[in-house]
């Protein structure tokens, strides 16, 4: 691989964790980290408020926001996971786990290994999902994301969204059977997860 594809694909990742990033200091309110995201000159320019200049005016501006979940495409990483999931296909969804992976939803239970994982995904028909650009941190064949999850519900009729929850993934991946796949995957709700769990089943 010549030294410029290597230079796009490092430039590559570093943006999209930049992005990542940006989702959660916003999320958090860090105004300090958030602003140091951006160049020292930056104009932020939100349509309708005002343009906000320079490191302190940003951080500010984030300060001033303490409710919001901030949610940004997945470009290619997690696409296939989302669909899968919205289809309820559990074969293919449970393929993208390793044979032994755990799948851990906080305040439900754990599920072992691909069946179960399967079952669990065939359970929810109705449920779209959203995730965030990744923060990767990868090891040869291993790696560790974040990544931040919206999830909304459709109604019977096919006309309308209701939100149903945000939250994190936290994974650990394995580069195995000749692909990357989960091997742990573990959901934190930002909501009560038996609230969560009375709408999508």
């Amino acid at each position: 691989m010549e030294n410029n594809e290597l230079q796009y694909l490092s430039d590559y990742v570093a943006i999209r964790q930049l992005n990542a990033k940006y989702n959660r200091y916003a999320d958090l309110a860090d105004g300090k980290s958030y602003a140091n995201l951006f160049t020292k000159d930056a104009e932020f320019t939100i349509g309708g408020e005002g343009i906000y200049v320079g490191r302190a005016q940003i951080a500010a501006r984030c300060n001033a926001t303490t409710t919001a979940v901030h949610v940004t495409t997945e470009p290619e990483l997690d696409i296939t996971n989302d669909t899968y999931a919205d289809l309820a296909d559990g074969k293919s969804y449970a393929n993208l786990f390793t044979e032994d992976a755990e799948f851990t939803i906080c305040g439900e239970g754990i599920y072992v290994g691909r069946a179960q994982i399967a079952a669990r995904c065939n359970a929810t028909t109705t449920a779209v999902h959203v995730t965030t650009e990744p923060e990767l941190d990868i090891t040869n064949d291993t790696a560790r994301q974040r990544v931040r999850m919206l999830t909304v519900l459709q109604d019977g009729e096919g006309t309308r969204n209701e939100f149903v929850a945000s939250g994190w993934y936290i994974d650990e991946l394995k580069r195995t059977e000749g692909s990357w796949r989960y091997h742990r995957r573990r959901v934190e709700l930002d909501l009560d997860i038996n609230a969560v769990v009375a709408k999508v089943k």
